[in-house]
């Protein structure tokens, strides 16, 4: 199972201002929950993504 599909669960005990992250983690799911918990999410683009 990939690591982005369970990352609510994995940060849900997580208290912290900055979470480094990696690629596999660039969802804007992933970064939107993130956010949403007052957490800013420092994590490598895709090389796919578009901004």
């Amino acid at each position: 199972m990939a690591d982005c599909r369970q990352a609510d669960v994995l940060i849900e005990g997580v208290d912290a201002g900055v979470l480094l992250t990696g690629r596999a983690c660039d969802t804007d799911e992933i970064l939107a929950h993130c956010r949403r918990r007052g957490t800013e999410p420092v994590t490598p683009s895709k090389r796919n993504r578009k901004v």
